[in-house]
Protein backbone atom coordinates (compact mmCIF):
# COMPACT_ATOMS: atom_id res chain seq x y z
CA UNK A 1 0.00 0.00 0.00
CA UNK A 2 1.26 3.42 -0.85
CA UNK A 3 2.28 5.77 1.92
CA UNK A 4 -0.19 8.36 0.69
CA UNK A 5 -3.06 5.90 1.07
CA UNK A 6 -1.96 4.95 4.58
CA UNK A 7 -1.72 8.62 5.54
CA UNK A 8 -5.18 9.33 4.14
CA UNK A 9 -6.59 6.36 6.04
CA UNK A 10 -5.00 7.51 9.30
CA UNK A 11 -6.26 11.02 8.71
CA UNK A 12 -9.74 9.60 8.18
CA UNK A 13 -9.57 7.58 11.41
CA UNK A 14 -8.39 10.61 13.39
CA UNK A 15 -11.17 12.72 11.89
CA UNK A 16 -13.76 10.09 12.78
CA UNK A 17 -12.36 9.84 16.31
CA UNK A 18 -12.58 13.60 16.74
CA UNK A 19 -16.19 13.53 15.50
CA UNK A 20 -17.08 10.82 18.03
CA UNK A 21 -15.35 12.76 20.77
CA UNK A 22 -17.21 15.94 19.84
CA UNK A 23 -20.54 14.11 19.85
CA UNK A 24 -19.72 12.59 23.26
CA UNK A 25 -18.92 15.95 24.83
CA UNK A 26 -21.97 17.60 23.27
CA UNK A 27 -24.18 14.81 24.63
CA UNK A 28 -22.50 15.00 28.03
CA UNK A 29 -22.98 18.78 28.15
CA UNK A 30 -26.64 18.44 27.11
CA UNK A 31 -27.33 15.86 29.84
CA UNK A 32 -25.56 18.00 32.43
CA UNK A 33 -27.65 21.02 31.46
CA UNK A 34 -30.80 18.89 31.75
CA UNK A 35 -29.83 17.80 35.27
CA UNK A 36 -29.10 21.40 36.29
CA UNK A 37 -32.43 22.58 34.85
CA UNK A 38 -34.43 19.89 36.66
CA UNK A 39 -32.61 20.56 39.92
CA UNK A 40 -33.23 24.30 39.64
CA UNK A 41 -36.91 23.72 38.86
CA UNK A 42 -37.27 21.48 41.90
CA UNK A 43 -35.61 24.11 44.09
CA UNK A 44 -37.95 26.82 42.80
CA UNK A 45 -41.01 24.62 43.35
CA UNK A 46 -39.81 23.85 46.88
CA UNK A 47 -39.56 27.56 47.62
CA UNK A 48 -43.01 28.26 46.22
CA UNK A 49 -44.73 25.28 47.81
CA UNK A 50 -42.48 24.82 50.81
CA UNK A 51 -45.36 25.39 53.23
CA UNK A 52 -47.32 22.15 52.85
CA UNK A 53 -49.64 22.23 55.86
CA UNK A 54 -52.26 24.66 57.07
CA UNK A 55 -51.41 26.07 60.50
CA UNK A 56 -54.07 26.47 63.19
CA UNK A 57 -53.05 28.69 66.12
CA UNK A 58 -54.65 28.92 69.58
CA UNK A 59 -54.05 32.22 71.41
CA UNK A 60 -52.52 32.40 74.88
CA UNK A 61 -53.76 34.57 77.77
CA UNK A 62 -52.26 35.30 81.16
CA UNK A 63 -53.01 36.94 84.54
CA UNK A 64 -56.74 36.18 84.45
CA UNK A 65 -58.34 36.81 87.85
CA UNK A 66 -60.37 34.06 89.45
CA UNK A 67 -64.00 34.24 88.30
CA UNK A 68 -63.16 36.50 85.36
CA UNK A 69 -63.01 35.53 81.68
CA UNK A 70 -60.74 36.06 78.70
CA UNK A 71 -61.26 35.41 75.00
CA UNK A 72 -59.00 33.09 73.00
CA UNK A 73 -58.98 33.11 69.20
CA UNK A 74 -58.54 29.96 67.12
CA UNK A 75 -57.02 31.18 63.87
CA UNK A 76 -56.07 29.70 60.49
CA UNK A 77 -52.68 31.41 60.44
CA UNK A 78 -51.63 29.92 57.08
CA UNK A 79 -53.94 28.26 54.55
CA UNK A 80 -52.20 26.13 51.94
CA UNK A 81 -55.14 24.43 50.22
CA UNK A 82 -55.99 26.56 47.14
CA UNK A 83 -59.65 25.63 47.59
CA UNK A 84 -59.67 27.06 51.10
CA UNK A 85 -61.27 25.83 54.34
CA UNK A 86 -64.92 24.82 54.08
CA UNK A 87 -65.50 23.18 57.46
CA UNK A 88 -63.80 22.15 60.67
CA UNK A 89 -64.25 20.03 63.78
CA UNK A 90 -62.03 20.81 66.77
CA UNK A 91 -61.70 19.14 70.16
CA UNK A 92 -60.44 21.50 72.85
CA UNK A 93 -59.12 19.96 76.08
CA UNK A 94 -58.04 21.66 79.32
CA UNK A 95 -57.71 21.21 83.07
CA UNK A 96 -61.16 22.06 84.50
CA UNK A 97 -59.62 22.84 87.91
CA UNK A 98 -57.78 25.76 86.28
CA UNK A 99 -60.06 26.91 83.45
CA UNK A 100 -63.61 26.39 82.17
CA UNK A 101 -65.21 27.18 78.82
CA UNK A 102 -68.04 29.72 79.17
CA UNK A 103 -69.06 30.20 75.53
CA UNK A 104 -67.94 29.72 71.93
CA UNK A 105 -68.56 32.41 69.32
CA UNK A 106 -67.97 32.85 65.61
CA UNK A 107 -64.80 34.36 64.19
CA UNK A 108 -64.16 36.33 61.04
CA UNK A 109 -66.41 36.13 57.98
CA UNK A 110 -67.46 33.76 56.54
CA UNK A 111 -67.10 31.83 59.82
CA UNK A 112 -68.71 34.65 61.81
CA UNK A 113 -71.82 32.65 62.75
CA UNK A 114 -71.62 30.94 66.13
CA UNK A 115 -70.36 27.36 65.70
CA UNK A 116 -71.99 24.31 67.21
CA UNK A 117 -70.31 23.27 70.44
CA UNK A 118 -70.64 20.58 73.07
CA UNK A 119 -68.97 21.74 76.29
CA UNK A 120 -68.28 19.29 79.12
CA UNK A 121 -66.41 21.32 81.73
CA UNK A 122 -66.35 18.62 84.44
CA UNK A 123 -64.45 16.40 81.99
CA UNK A 124 -62.37 19.24 80.56
CA UNK A 125 -63.30 19.25 76.88
CA UNK A 126 -65.29 21.19 74.30
CA UNK A 127 -66.11 19.94 70.80
CA UNK A 128 -66.57 22.68 68.18
CA UNK A 129 -67.87 22.30 64.62
CA UNK A 130 -68.72 24.73 61.82
CA UNK A 131 -69.01 24.92 58.04
CA UNK A 132 -69.37 27.67 55.48
CA UNK A 133 -70.65 27.68 51.91
CA UNK A 134 -67.95 30.28 51.21
CA UNK A 135 -64.50 28.83 51.89
CA UNK A 136 -61.79 30.71 53.76
CA UNK A 137 -58.66 31.39 51.70
CA UNK A 138 -57.15 34.36 53.55
CA UNK A 139 -54.29 33.73 55.98
CA UNK A 140 -54.93 34.94 59.50
CA UNK A 141 -58.68 34.32 59.47
CA UNK A 142 -60.12 33.66 62.94
CA UNK A 143 -62.34 30.58 62.75
CA UNK A 144 -63.90 30.93 66.22
CA UNK A 145 -63.46 32.57 69.63
CA UNK A 146 -63.62 30.78 72.97
CA UNK A 147 -64.46 32.50 76.26
CA UNK A 148 -62.47 30.98 79.13
CA UNK A 149 -63.01 31.47 82.86
CA UNK A 150 -60.30 31.31 85.51
CA UNK A 151 -61.10 28.82 88.28
CA UNK A 152 -58.08 29.45 90.55
CA UNK A 153 -56.12 32.41 91.85
CA UNK A 154 -52.72 30.78 92.38
CA UNK A 155 -51.00 31.53 89.06
CA UNK A 156 -51.73 28.09 87.60
CA UNK A 157 -50.78 27.65 83.95
CA UNK A 158 -52.69 25.21 81.74
CA UNK A 159 -52.26 24.07 78.15
CA UNK A 160 -55.23 24.82 75.90
CA UNK A 161 -54.83 21.78 73.70
CA UNK A 162 -56.59 21.67 70.32
CA UNK A 163 -56.95 18.49 68.30
CA UNK A 164 -58.15 18.79 64.71
CA UNK A 165 -60.75 16.09 64.14
CA UNK A 166 -61.61 17.42 60.66
CA UNK A 167 -60.34 20.24 58.47
CA UNK A 168 -61.91 20.04 55.01
CA UNK A 169 -62.00 22.07 51.82
CA UNK A 170 -65.35 22.66 50.01
CA UNK A 171 -64.98 19.29 48.24
CA UNK A 172 -64.75 17.49 51.62
CA UNK A 173 -61.08 16.72 51.06
CA UNK A 174 -58.78 16.58 54.09
CA UNK A 175 -56.43 19.52 54.57
CA UNK A 176 -53.05 18.59 56.12
CA UNK A 177 -52.56 20.73 59.20
CA UNK A 178 -50.32 21.65 62.10
CA UNK A 179 -51.56 23.02 65.44
CA UNK A 180 -49.83 25.53 67.69
CA UNK A 181 -51.52 25.28 71.08
CA UNK A 182 -52.03 28.12 73.54
CA UNK A 183 -51.85 28.49 77.31
CA UNK A 184 -54.13 29.92 79.98
CA UNK A 185 -52.55 31.38 83.13
CA UNK A 186 -54.44 32.63 86.17
CA UNK A 187 -53.44 35.65 88.22
CA UNK A 188 -51.48 34.69 91.32
CA UNK A 189 -53.26 36.34 94.25
CA UNK A 190 -52.20 33.92 96.94
CA UNK A 191 -50.14 35.73 99.58
CA UNK A 192 -46.78 34.16 100.29
CA UNK A 193 -46.64 31.91 103.35
CA UNK A 194 -44.62 33.39 106.20
CA UNK A 195 -42.97 30.97 108.61
CA UNK A 196 -40.97 31.62 111.76
CA UNK A 197 -38.21 29.46 113.11
CA UNK A 198 -38.31 30.22 116.83
CA UNK A 199 -35.37 28.82 118.70
CA UNK A 200 -35.56 27.99 122.35
CA UNK A 201 -35.61 31.17 124.41
CA UNK A 202 -36.09 33.47 121.36
CA UNK A 203 -38.88 36.02 121.26
CA UNK A 204 -40.92 37.37 118.30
Amino acid sequence: MKKSNIKNKNDGLEKEARMHSTRYWKLRTFLLLCVISVTSLCAIMALIYGQTTTTIVVDSVSDVKIGETAWVNITAETITDPKGIGSYAFNLTYNPDVVNVVSVRGGDAPFNADPTNNTQNPSGWTYITAYSTTPVKVNGTTLCRVELKAMTNDGSRDLINLTVDELLNPDDEDIPNTVINGTFTTLDEVPPAITFDVSEGAKI
